[in-house]
């Protein structure tokens, strides 16, 4: 008789995602038993943080000089005990250190925000299909993943809404020109 490999326990942190405009609570998961090789493949971000840096540089074709917007992005990886009080005030010293950290121009990371959305609506989708069988996604999980992507819907629109008060303010430019980028579709 092949022995069942151990189980794992899974336990995702949860906490408060706090940022100065907003505070959101999300609620606690229930714990689930994983085989322990599913579990060893997975990684839980308990602590994310973006912060906004500015540098200025000279355009090519012009020399005119111009502000290059910056984020530095930052995931943690570890438990949830001292999630709430392991942001320094810069936003950016991770208790456990950081699983990644990388700083990127603000339309760099506008695209990666697109592709990881564009990339999770799919995701969304192909669960959506497999759960239509008798196993079903656990509800309290499936709150929370609506209340997280609800929550980034409103965030997404104040900054849609910001960039475009930008861009009212600073009139028309070389991109709306002749020789444009195209759209993102």
């Amino acid at each position: 008789m092949a022995r069942r490999p151990p189980a794992a326990a899974l336990r995702v942190p949860v906490g408060h995602a706090s940022t100065e405009q907003s505070v959101v609570s999300l609620p606690e998961l229930p714990t689930v038993e994983l085989h322990i090789d599913q579990a060893d493949e997975l990684s839980v971000i308990s602590g994310a943080a973006v912060s906004f840096t500015i540098g200025f540089g000279r355009l090519e074709t012009t020399g005119a000089s111009v502000l290059i917007p910056r984020m530095k992005l930052v995931f943690r990886e570890g438990e949830e005990e001292g999630y709430e009080n392991d942001v320094e005030e810069s936003g950016l010293a991770m208790e456990m250190g950081p699983a990644f950290a990388r700083t990127l121009t603000a339309e760099n990371f506008a695209f990666v925000l697109m592709r990881v959305a564009a990339d999770f609506a799919s995701a969304c989708q192909e669960l959506s299909a497999v759960a239509r069988g008798g196993i079903k996604v656990e509800p309290a999980r499936l709150s929370y993943i609506r209340a997280c992507v609800e929550q980034a819907r409103r965030h997404l629109e104040e900054c849609l809404a910001t960039l475009t008060l930008q861009s009212d303010a600073n009139g028309p430019t070389g991109r709306a020109r002749k020789g444009a980028a195209p759209p993102l579709e």
